[in-house]
């Protein structure tokens, strides 16, 4: 390590590797109206020895805070104050590479779509600790956006934090740098705390020559091979670099887009890595997608990112949402913005083609590594049962769902088997329409969830809905209460549950098609990693065990 005392200042560093490292390149990826927003002045610093950019400026100088209005309308009193956010952009081209540091509210003016989105997270997994992980921002191919995020300030090791190595698709890593020479000043004699995402953040040297130094260190560091074993796993998946294959999925993502009722079943919204962050303190989101104008909303949801998507035309709908912006503001008038991002990157979709399996995340598709894949497969291995535990009988082709449950209860008893099919808890959470339990209730108590599936559609809500139900019983004692009080109640007295019933185990029982046998080969492919989702949650979060079933058909 470097002895040498150098101050420095804890700064999130970005690269821009598709910007051309001249200082002209990068005064032209700036956006003029937020350069006029903040009356930017420009210089061009020759300290730091190679191609610079230095943007400064303020974001809304003279506009109130968006607070005083309802402040004195509750007090009775005036009440004026101004938010006024200093900004500070540099930009520096290291060895043909253009980076970005924002001071302040500088980070605002970076283009999203400029940013390497895996810079800060390969530095990461070449360099962090894995015994001493801070924080992890996780996602899972077709959980629907879900996005975990784990904050432990004193660190624990990898292993730890419940993540499933092959099936995990980490997005952030924070921790300790490890014990290895990188010659970085600032880093002697100290523990070193990182965060490597889209963008990395570190301390970084203040004087310029240093600074360049240490740019140039980690850009080196991000082209050597993953010798990390413990985190390793974090390259499963590889952005797809082939132009046709990305034209191909793209066609099929417009596709998707141009059928509302498809897009519901296979696309979902997500918070970009980069938006978590502020998306607690968002009051209100603006979606711009194609030539209309910009529209704000409460919430972030789906239906209104697809519509804007759909109007656009077939052929021209993956295009508008990579132009189109989707920003967050702390008002509910959305006029105090907090962080935006390109409008693709605000949807999740998964795909399988020819045999590869495609993962869209922050706006670019990467394919799902052969490993990935394998723990895929393994978790679809265990959890389907070709020896089931459930005694349920053939299904008659010419009955539905409801006719079916009916029938189990039939023929094998009230004690066995309680129909709940269509019977609705609530709770404060699900206080409207409820939610369903389950369809049968097993002789051990089980939930036991049947569907007859032609498709991945039907069997995505099964998993959902099982992953909700048993996580609801488990978790709200609300729910617990009201769902042992249906039993008694549909029984009549003959099943009963405690009120702390706690579910120990779900079962889903699949009719497949026609009756085709239930096996992770003859899964619907993107079937498998909602299921793989669900189970390992349900196992991981819950210490609830799942068992697949298939029905065989009359």
């Amino acid at each position: 390590m470097v002895r040498t005392n150098v101050p420095t200042r804890t700064m999130t560093i970005y690269r821009l590797p598709s910007v051309k490292s001249t200082v002209e390149e990068m005064f032209d990826m700036l956006d003029s109206d937020q350069l006029s927003e903040i009356g930017a002045d420009f210089s061009f610093p020759e300290t730091l020895g190679v191609p610079a950019v230095w943007v400064e400026g303020q974001f809304a100088p003279d506009t109130p805070a968006e607070w005083c209005e309802a402040a004195s309308i509750t007090t009775g009193r005036p009440v004026e104050y101004y938010d006024a956010r200093s900004a500070g952009l540099l930009m520096l081209a290291v060895d043909g590479t253009v980076f970005a540091i924002g001071y302040g509210a500088g980070h605002r003016l970076i283009p999203d779509d400029h940013k390497d989105q895996r810079f800060g997270l390969n530095f990461a997994v070449r360099c962090v600790d894995p015994e001493r992980i801070h924080d992890l921002v996780r996602r899972f191919p077709g959980a629907r956006g879900r996005t975990d995020a784990t904050i432990v300030p004193g660190g624990l090791p990898i292993w730890s934090l419940g993540v499933s190595e092959p099936i995990d698709i980490v997005r952030k890593a924070g921790g300790e740098l490890r014990d290895i020479t990188l010659d970085l000043p600032g880093t002697e004699s100290r523990s070193v705390r990182i965060e490597g995402g889209s963008g990395l953040r570190m301390p970084l040297p203040i004087p310029p020559r240093e600074l360049v130094s240490t740019v140039r260190t980690v850009n080196s560091v991000c082209r050597k091979p993953v010798d990390n074993p413990a985190l390793k796993f974090i390259d499963n998946v590889q952005q797809v670099g082939d132009r046709r294959v990305i034209e191909r999925l793209d066609d099929w993502l417009d596709g998707i887009l141009g059928d509302p009722q498809a897009a519901a079943q296979h696309v979902g919204p997500v918070v970009p890595t980069t938006c978590l962050h502020h998306f607690a303190d968002a009051r209100a989101v603006r979606i711009k997608i194609g030539s209309g104008p910009a529209k704000a909303y409460r919430h972030l949801a789906l239906d209104p990112i697809v519509q804007r998507a759909y109007v656009q035309g077939a052929g021209a709908r993956v295009a508008a949402l990579r132009r189109g912006q989707i920003a967050l503001y702390a008002d509910e008038r959305a006029t105090d913005r907090l962080q935006g991002a390109m409008a693709l990157r605000w949807l999740e979709a998964t795909t399988n083609q020819n045999g590869h399996r495609y993962f869209l995340m922050d706006g670019q598709w990467y394919e799902i590594g052969e490993r990935y894949l394998d723990g895929l497969r393994g978790v679809i291995e265990r959890v389907i049962n070709p020896s089931p535990s459930a005694d349920l009988p053939v299904w008659d082709l010419e009955w539905d769902e409801g006719r079916y449950n009916r029938h189990v209860q039939d023929t094998r008893g009230i004690e066995k088997y309680l129909c709940l099919d269509k019977t609705a808890v609530n709770d404060r959470t699900f206080r409207r329409r409820g939610f369903e339990p389950c369809d049968l209730l097993g002789p051990n108590d089980e939930l036991v969830h049947v569907k007859r599936a032609k498709g991945s559609a039907p069997l995505s809500h099964l998993f959902s809905q099982a992953l909700v139900s048993a996580q609801t019983i488990k978790h709200s004692p609300e729910a617990c209460q009201r769902f042992a009080a249906t039993v008694r109640q549909v029984s009549g007295g003959r099943r009963t549950v405690p009120s702390d019933f706690t579910p120990t185990k779900v079962v889903l029982a699949i009719l497949l098609k026609q009756g085709e046998p239930l096996t992770p080969d003859t899964l619907f492919p993107f079937s498998q990693v909602t299921l793989a989702y669900a189970a390992n949650t349900l196992q991981n979060n819950d210490k609830i065990e799942l068992e697949v079933i298939g029905i065989q058909a009359d």
